[in-house]
């Protein structure tokens, strides 16, 4: 560790095995920051102190040290941040330090846990907005890099990382006019011509949510049609769980309805309910009030010895709650509707909703909100 350089001038690396709990070593540098599990060879997290994380983040920009070093420490960070070892101001600031990252690996960390936030906040409106909004500050700039359209010169991980840019739209890009014109006109041409590459298949479903987020009952029945068309499975998957992104409860009882039909295969027909209960704060809430009004229709489309169908149901019903509450009614729920199959998924989402519960309080009660508000994107990048 030492003074932020390029990666070609960190030299050979300082090795120590800490025999007791404690241990001391002399490094060079100014002392600014350190890179500890210098290659991510040793399965441990590392926590640095807070005054280390502005350093690091500069390092982090002038890429300081190797891709597997960067998602290492924003794992780390991610994790720390979640089990209330780092202040959540601290692990945003860590998260805007990637906002020039050239590396697709690394970027599909960031991705994850960009998501991962978008989804605990989504019970708190301002707090998720807010930090949606510097999501998209990071996201689009790299998009409008790669773009939309497949290149025969993309690499393998370029291809890739398109995919997963796009994937990511439904949770922030909804805003963006660009983002939804772009999305619109691939669809249309798709829905007219299937065998177009308008679609590419890495972010069909991607495009589904965005267009039928923002339409109606014209876009719904469209997915339908696509669901009835489209040669093959994986395709019929993508239209399926996109009619998760139902955004009236009339199509969403349609939605869930026609995944608990036999048109749909039993061991496909819960990927509605997952793609509903991620999309937004009203489908979660949704999908849980309509699975407690259907257990025993879920019961019999899972059929005897499904237990894994049932888990997956289970995690699409009452899996991204974030209050000691609705850990209280899951509860509350399963004991008077006992699965002994399934105790151990239920005994495990209860677990998370009430982590998610601590972590959502803890970042409402720390500054991230007021950090969230005062980013600023670097020049040529933009929130709204």
């Amino acid at each position: 560790g030492g003074a932020a350089g390029a990666e070609a001038a960190l030299g050979t690396p300082d090795f120590m095995f800490a025999a007791q709990s404690e241990a001391q070593m002399t490094l060079p540098g100014d002392g600014a920051w350190v890179k500890l599990n210098f290659g991510q060879h040793v399965p441990l997290r590392v926590k640095y102190p807070d005054s280390m994380i502005s350093p690091l983040c500069a390092a982090i920009t002038a890429k300081a040290f190797p891709a597997a070093d960067r998602i290492g420490l924003l794992s780390d960070q991610a994790a720390l941040s979640r089990a209330g070892r780092l202040d959540p101001a601290k692990y945003l600031e860590l998260l805007a330090a990637y906002q020039d990252e050239d590396d697709a690996t690394v970027w599909s960390q960031l991705l994850e846990q960009l998501l991962s936030l978008h989804r605990l906040l989504q019970g708190s409106t301002e707090l998720q907005a807010a930090f949606d909004a510097v999501a998209r500050a990071l996201l689009l700039p790299k998009l409008a890099e790669l773009g939309w359209t497949p290149r025969a010169a993309d690499a393998h991980l370029e291809r890739k990382l398109r995919g997963e840019l796009i994937s990511a739209l439904p949770a922030f890009g909804s805003s963006d006019a660009e983002v939804m014109a772009e999305a619109r006109r691939r669809f249309d041409a798709f829905v007219a011509d299937s065998g177009s590459d308008a679609l590419p298949s890495e972010y069909q479903q991607a495009v589904y949510k965005l267009v039928l987020a923002a339409g109606g009952e014209a876009e719904f029945e469209q997915l339908l049609t696509l669901f009835d068309t489209l040669p093959l499975n994986d395709q019929k998957k993508a239209a399926l769980a996109a009619l998760g992104a139902a955004p009236t409860d009339a199509l969403r009882v349609r939605a869930l309805e026609f995944a608990l039909s036999e048109a749909v295969k039993t061991q496909d027909f819960f990927y509605v309910s997952i793609g509903m209960h991620g999309a937004s704060a009203e489908g979660m809430q949704f999908t849980w009030d309509f699975f407690q009004q259907n257990l025993q229709r879920y019961t019999d489309k899972c059929g005897p010895g499904a237990a894994s169908l049932m888990d997956a149901v289970i995690a699409g019903a009452c899996g991204g709650f974030a209050t000691e509450a609705k850990a209280a009614e899951v509860k509350a729920f399963f004991e008077a509707s006992p699965m002994p199959r399934n105790e151990r998924t239920i005994a495990q989402k209860i677990e998370s909703i009430g982590t998610s519960a601590k972590y959502l309080s803890a970042f409402t009660a720390s500054g991230a909100l007021g950090w969230l508000k005062d980013f600023e994107p670097k020049s040529g990048f933009g929130g709204d």
